[in-house]
């Protein structure tokens, strides 16, 4: 039974019984590793650690950072 959204806009669900259906979306274009970030490195194949590491660094930062400073709040 999956939920369907009233359609007069109000917030109430409206259950019925159907099938479950995911519509699967193409890809248009090319997947992978851009070039651009190829190219930032000094060799031709950067390892796949290498690559994850510059793309979470940042946000484990900005974690680490936000805990520090709700930790610190909730101290004082």
């Amino acid at each position: 039974m999956l939920p369907k959204r009233a359609k007069n806009g109000s917030s109430n669900w409206i259950w019925k019984n159907t099938e479950n259906c995911p519509f699967i979306h193409l890809f248009r274009e090319n997947t992978g590793v851009c070039e651009q970030l190829f190219n930032k490195y000094p060799t031709n194949s950067p390892s796949e650690l290498l690559l994850f590491l510059d793309f979470m660094d940042p946000l484990f930062a900005v974690i680490a950072k936000e805990t520090n400073d709700y930790a610190q709040k909730k101290i004082v």
